[in-house]
Formats: structure tokens, C-alpha cells, sequence
């Protein structure tokens, strides 16, 4: 039910734990880790597609301070870093390595210049081959990157062969097809029909804390690991297949994250000190460098589509066909999920289109392998998806905002793709202010007056453009969050979590939902996240989940406590079952007697032999049967040199639905970040390869985040929702903003130079080659 009283719901709450962090308290995971831990290091390949011939680690093991060096003779371990569903294609360590940086080798030493050292003695002999790098001439071809341990793949979980259609003797990781209507009679009677091909590039996840963890032997001979992680019990699981030892006897538990954005969904270092920590008996630990985060881990996935679209007249949408070749790397992993959550994310978005084709497909190549990141696929699609659109708007002579208009989903709306939809149990939109995000983003920019109005001033040209996205919050008919509401004997409660705040402040959100149920003040509820030994289950962070989903079990358990404590407050105040009792935050008051108990009051009875019956836990699960979206309008305005081809960003805008909205600050916060990195997916940040295969850049001083001083003027407003599944109406927000800034500067190019570049990024070279091919009669895609 709609409440604008609210005490603490949408409030710009301070973050619980924000100045703890700014003060630099020990909360990370190197802070963390026992003064005794062993130091890992990884000898990792440096070719992208090469065998060892021979290894000689005799030098390194025979070295002080060496507590073990180890190579894939020691290990055999068939592993995956993606959750425990995935292909088990990869090998701890391995002999054949499939891109550059597959781990080859681990030393496990007393400190990290001994490690270093001896990673440096260790003497490998390498047989080169020429790398698959094209993924579109990788599938199908006679080099196969798992081609010498096809046999030994291990097909674990769920998601079975058939449904993915995996093939790794054909390159192919997955394939998702869908088929909806009479695609090509739709183009057949369609006014206009755009056909081009747009590609998006790998990203890097460039969060503030690389990958680490550290993992010991505790006192009940438990294996305990400890990291920068998002999602604890898939590790507890994933590791647990991997060595081969029964779960219940390893503990994960999440230190703060300093940032993930998907990056720390992938389980890696935290293989690496299980399995030396199981095999030593002794703490461990693994920090990976800012190369090794940004080059070895994962990245984006990189993109090859060809899209048609058609249109009648009036802007309708009549069909969209979309073919789709994904680089998903050197492994499988999470590559079927990106896939599938691409299209469910981001074709709902306009459910009036009833024709619609898809076959998108996962190819394997040698490189570092494609993961989650902000966006899981949906970037990607939605910037496809804009682009044709933009096309479209361009053959009509048509406002693209009144194109949107036309075309996104309404409340009531339904989709065959809308996340949890099924033929015999539909899904349909429930909360939707899209269509008020664009109005009021045309409001923000001028665009009435400005668009399609180009303002020239020598060779520098200015343009404004639009896009709109959206993207679920949480996973329909998956998952499945839990929380547990204790009451202390002091009178505080503590909320147990199994999510992990990944640096966003859900941590303190969650807080917020349960203070406003209990009216209770935040400082005395304390939160306790992600332990596999303490916490009720939780799938994990991503999916925009956090809010939505534990949101809600933490709003049903919170409720329950309330209920708990009426009904004893009025059991201690000796009244009957049926009389009228007020709760607050001060404590119980009876109206009839006129009889006042305090909180403080209240707890000490509790815990009491003569009045205490019960130590109150509210445990309540929340299951996501829908997958609410949260929606954006995004508009921004570049200028153009069109002498050089340099693309500057003037301003970004961005109104964004989200439901409720729990943390004003946070929220704004989010949709700023994510802006930031979809300005630097579609002007800046690339992979470039050499022609060996190999990556040419490897860190940040080459390859380019957008420092401040390319961030232009950002502008966040939020126009609230109600959406009746979500805690107090609320509903994510963490990816939608990485989604919509990318293909809002591309239509802003379109509009300042009638030129489209379809390519990402969208770099000086590009812009300036697209320019002088326009010139020539014909446009570069």
C-alpha cells in the first residue's frame, strides 16, 4: 500500500557503514587476513593459445621461504569459476592454456617477495599456436579450444546440454533461438526496414579492489575462506565439487567488497586458497594485481550483431530480427546466462512488437574469458536495440522520443519474454513511469526546441539524442532470498543476511526497510551479511537483486517480528488477546490501563526465567515469481570536431524509474556510477590485440576509464513507481543506468553529424572515417 508518511523509506539516508570506510577501518579482506598467511602467486601463460612442453619448478621449490609450488600434475582438478551449474571446462591449473594469462603454475610462499622470486625461477618451454581471435571464424573451425580434453569436461547442475545447446567441439558455448509470428511478413509490410550490424567491444570491470581472499583452518577443522566476493554460498558450493569434499565442511563469509559489478561473481582466487590451504594445512592468501584484475579475470562480452528492424509509418514497431555472435573467451562459465538474460532484459521493453526472431549465439575464442558485468547482456542488446531504432527515426524523419512513445511497455502489458512469463501463467508489466522519464528527460534537455537542430560552429557541430532501457530486478521463478530478525536481550534487533552489499549501501537500505517496519531508529539495528555458518540462504548479488529481492524477505520477516512483539507485549503487560495495545519506538502502551512497558523494559523480560517463554527470530523467505523492471530515459548532448573525429560530451541526464525509492542518495549514486561506465563502454574503453593475439594494454594508464575530466555534467532525477510486489513498492536499480547512456550519445552523434557509427567505441578514428565516407555518398556501420 502507497504511504508518503514514511519515517525512513525514501529518505537520503547517511550509508551505516560510510565513515567507518572513510576513515580507512579494516573491513577488506587483506585487512583481515592472519599476519601468518601464506602468499600465493600465479605463473600465468603469456600466449593467448600455447601448450607447455616442459616445466622445470626445481629452482623454485628448493627455495627458503617456498611452502609449496605446484602445476597441473599436482592438481587435476576440473573446475569452473562460474556458480556450480556451469561447465567444469576449466583446470585449476592448466597445461594447455587458452588465452593469455591461463595460470600454468601456483608458489605458495611465506611472503610475496619470496614468492616472486620463485615464480621467476620456475623455466617453462612453450609450444606456440596460431589464437582463435575472430569469433565468428572460430565457431565451426578446425583449431577447437578444448580440443585436447573434450572427454574430461565435467557437465554438472541444472542446466543440461540440450537446453544450452553447448558444443565445445564446434566452438560453441550456447544457443538461444526464439521465434515469435511471421518475422519476415511483418518487414514485407513494414514502411521503412533498417538492416546493419553494431558491435560493443570487451569492458573491463575496473572496480576500486582487485580480486583477493584468504582462507584458513579453523578450530572445528573447517575450511573458512574469506574474500571479496559477491555471492558466499555459490562459492561454498562451487569450491566444495572442486575439491571434492562435502560443503558442510567449508565456511565462506564475505569481507566488505570494494567493488564487483558481476567481476567478483566469478570464483577464482578463491579456488586457488582453498585448494592450497586444504593441501597445507595453513592460512593463505591470493591478491591479484590491477593486471591481473583487469586483463585475467573477465570481461564484457564483446558483441557481433546484425539487427533488422522494420516500422510502419506512423513509428510502430512491426518486427525485429536479431542475429547475434557473443566472444564469450577461452570459457564457458556464465556466457548462457548472459546470452539468455540479454534478450529477456531488454526486448520486453517494447511489447507491442509481436514479430520477433532471435539466434543468438556463444562462441569460444582465446581470450580472457566473458563474464557478468553491470548490465549482464542487456547493455549490449539495448544498445542494438536503440541503434536500430535511432536508424529507424532517421528513414522516418521521425522525433525518436514519439517513436518510444509509441512503442514501450504500459502497465497491464505482457510480453512472451518478460522475465517469469509462461504460456500457461503470464507475466504482465505492474509498474511502469517510462513514458513520465521521457517526458520529462525531453523537459531537462530543451528538447523541443533543440532537437534535430544541429548547432554548428565551424567544424565543431552539436547534437542531442535519447535512449530508453530497462532491465529486471532479480531473477523470476529462480530466486530466492531469506532474512532473519532477531530481538536482543538489549533491545536492539539483528537482521541476518545472506546477500552481499557490493559497495552499493544495500547493507543500509535493508536496514532502512526494517527500521520502517519496526519504527525502530537504524542505530539499533545491526546487520550481519554473508556467512555460510550464520546467514539463511541467498542466491547472491546481481540481478539488481539486492533490494527487490532480500529487500523483501527482510520486509516480510521484519513484519513478523512486529507481530511477535505486539502479541508479547501484551502477554507481559497481563492483558488479553483481543485488547488494543500501541507499539512504537519508545516501547508498548496500553490505552485501557493507561500502562506504559519500554523497549529496554520489555527485552530484560524476555530473557528472564519467570517471563520469558521464547527467544523471538522471525525467519521469512522471499520467492521472485516476477522479475519487476526498473525503466530509464536517458538523453545527452556531444559536440563533434568533425576535422578530427573527437566525440565531447556536453551533458548526460538520466530520470529513472525504480518504484519506491528506499535511499534517495544511493539510488542517485547508482545511476551515476553506472553512467559513468557506459560513457566509458562507448567513447574510451577497449581491448586492443596485436596481431599475435596478445593484448596490448594491460593496465590503466592505457587503457581508459573516463576520469572526471571526462565526465561531463550528469543529471539524475527519479520518477518513482509503485511496483505492489516490492518492499515498500521498491525495485532495482543497480544495472538499468549502465544500460541507456551508450546509445543516447550514439543518436546524439547521428543527430550533430547525420552520420551513424555503430561501432563501440565510438573513437575519433571511427568518427572521423564514418565522416569522410558520409561524404563519399555512403555511411560507415
Amino acid at each position: 500500500m502507497k504511504n508518503d508518511g514514511y519515517r525512513y523509506i525514501s529518505k537520503p539516508v547517511e550509508r551505516v557503514d560510510g565513515m567507518h570506510i572513510a576513515m580507512g577501518g579494516p573491513v577488506y579482506a587483506d585487512d583481515l587476513a592472519p599476519a601468518d598467511c601464506l602468499v600465493i602467486k600465479l605463473l600465468r601463460s603469456p600466449y593467448p593459445s600455447a601448450a607447455v612442453s616442459s616445466i622445470d619448478v626445481a629452482a623454485a621449490r628448493k627455495m627458503e621461504g617456498v611452502a609449496a609450488v605446484y602445476t597441473w600434475e599436482d592438481t587435476q582438478i576440473q573446475c569452473t569459476t562460474g556458480f556450480d551449474y556451469c561447465k567444469y571446462d576449466h583446470t585449476l591449473l592448466t597445461r594447455v592454456a587458452r588465452y593469455q594469462g591461463d595460470p600454468v603454475a601456483m608458489v605458495v610462499a611465506e611472503d610475496l617477495k619470496t614468492a616472486e622470486r620463485a615464480i621467476a625461477r620456475i623455466r617453462v618451454k612453450w609450444e606456440v599456436y596460431e589464437p582463435l581471435t575472430d569469433p565468428e571464424e572460430a565457431l565451426d573451425s578446425e583449431k577447437v579450444v578444448h580440443g585436447d580434453q573434450l572427454g574430461k569436461i565435467i557437465r554438472h547442475g541444472e542446466l543440461k546440454d540440450p537446453e544450452t545447446d553447448y558444443h565445445p567441439e564446434r566452438n560453441q558455448i550456447a544457443r538461444v533461438k526464439y521465434d515469435f509470428d511471421d518475422v519476415d511478413a511483418a518487414f514485407a509490410e513494414s514502411e521503412v526496414v533498417v538492416e546493419t550490424r553494431i558491435t560493443t567491444q570487451q569492458q573491463a570491470h575496473a572496480m576500486l579492489e582487485s580480486h583477493r581472499t584468504f582462507a584458513y583452518i579453523d578450530r572445528r577443522d573447517k575450511l573458512v575462506i574469506v574474500g571479496s566476493l559477491q555471492s558466499s554460498f555459490a562459492v561454498q558450493r562451487t569450491v566444495a565439487v572442486a575439491l571434492g569434499i562435502d560443503s558442510r565442511e567449508i565456511i565462506v563469509t564475505k569481507a566488505q567488497v570494494g567493488g564487483g559489478f558481476g567481476g567478483k561473481d566469478m570464483i577464482i582466487p578463491e579456488l586457488f586458497t582453498a585448494f592450497a590451504t586444504y593441501r597445507l594445512r595453513r592460512p593463505t592468501k591470493i591478491i591479484f594485481t590491477r593486471q591481473e584484475s583487469l586483463a585475467d579475470t573477465g570481461t564484457r562480452h564483446a558483441t557481433i550483431f546484425d539487427m533488422k528492424m522494420g516500422a510502419d509509418k506512423e513509428g510502430n514497431i512491426t518486427g525485429i530480427d536479431s542475429t547475434l555472435i557473443m566472444d564469450g573467451g577461452a570459457y564457458s562459465d556464465y556466457s548462457f546466462d548472459v546470452i539468455l538474460t540479454g534478450i529477456f532484459n531488454a526486448y520486453p521493453l517494447f511489447p507491442r512488437t509481436k514479430a520477433m526472431r532471435f539466434n543468438h549465439l556463444g562462441v569460444m575464442t582465446n581470450k580472457v574469458l566473458g563474464c557478468p558485468l553491470r548490465g549482464m547482456g542487456a547493455t549490449q542488446n539495448l544498445f542494438a536495440l536503440n541503434r536500430a531504432i535511432s536508424q529507424i527515426s532517421g528513414k522516418l524523419d521521425m522525433d525518436i522520443s514519439e517513436i518510444f512513445l509509441k512503442n514501450i511497455g504500459m502497465e497491464g502489458d505482457t510480453h512472451p519474454l518478460l522475465n517469469g512469463n509462461l504460456p500457461e501463467d503470464p507475466r504482465v508489466i505492474n509498474s511502469s513511469s517510462l513514458s513520465r522519464c521521457i517526458t520529462r528527460a525531453k523537459e531537462l534537455i530543451d528538447w523541443d526546441t533543440t532537437y534535430r537542430k544541429q548547432k554548428n560552429n565551424g567544424n565543431i557541430v552539436r547534437g542531442i539524442g535519447m535512449s530508453v532501457a530497462s532491465h529486471a530486478s532479480s531473477v523470476a521463478r529462480d530466486d530466492r532470498g531469506a532474512v532473519n530478525v532477531t530481538f536482543n536481550s538489549d533491545g536492539s534487533f539483528t537482521v541476518f543476511t545472506g546477500h552481499a552489499d557490493i559497495g552499493t549501501g544495500s547493507d543500509t537500505g535493508i536496514i532502512q526497510i526494517v527500521a520502517e517496519v519496526l519504527q525502530m531508529p537504524m542505530k539499533y539495528i545491526h546487520i550481519k551479511a554473508a556467512c555460510t555458518d550464520t546467514s539463511p540462504h541467498d542466491n547472491g548479488t546481481y540481478a539488481s537483486s539486492n533490494i527487490y529481492r532480500t529487500g523483501g524477505a527482510a520486509k516480510k520477516a521484519a513484519e513478523k517480528m512486529k507481530g511477535m512483539l505486539i502479541e508479547n507485549g501484551r502477554r507481559l503487560m497481563g492483558l488479553p488477546d483481543e485488547a488494543e495495545i500501541e507499539y512504537g519506538e519508545k516501547g508498548f502502551y496500553a490505552p485501557a490501563t493507561k500502562e506504559f512497558l519500554s523497549i529496554p523494559d520489555f527485552a530484560r523480560k524476555m530473557v528472564s526465567y519467570w517471563h520469558g517463554r521464547e527467544q523471538l527470530v522471525a525467519s521469512e523467505s522471499f520467492a521472485c515469481d516476477v522479475a519487476p523492471s526498473p525503466y530509464i530515459a536517458c538523453v545527452a548532448e556531444v559536440e563533434v570536431d568533425k576535422m578530427t573525429g573527437t566525440v565531447n560530451l556536453l551533458q548526460c541526464i538520466s530520470v529513472v524509474d525504480c518504484g519506491t525509492v528506499i535511499n534517495s542518495n544511493l539510488a542517485r549514486v547508482q545511476v551515476d556510477g553506472g553512467t559513468a561506465q557506459s560513457i566509458g563502454m562507448c567513447l574510451y574503453e577497449r581491448f586492443p590485440y596485436v596481431s599475435d593475439g596478445r593484448l596490448a594494454k594491460t593496465n590503466f594508464q592505457s587503457y581508459k576509464i573516463p576520469s572526471q575530466m571526462d565526465i561531463p555534467k550528469i543529471r539524475t532525477e527519479l520518477l518513482p513507481s509503485f511496483e505492489h510486489t516490492g518492499p515498500f513498492g521498491a525495485k532495482g536499480i543497480g544495472e538499468i543506468a549502465a544500460n541507456a547512456a551508450a546509445p543516447a550519445i550514439a543518436d546524439a552523434v547521428f543527430n550533430a553529424t547525420g552520420v551513424h557509427v555503430n561501432s563501440l567505441p565510438i573513437t575519433p578514428e571511427k568518427m572521423f572515417r564514418a565522416l569522410w565516407e558520409s561524404e563519399k555518398g555512403s555511411v560507415l556501420s
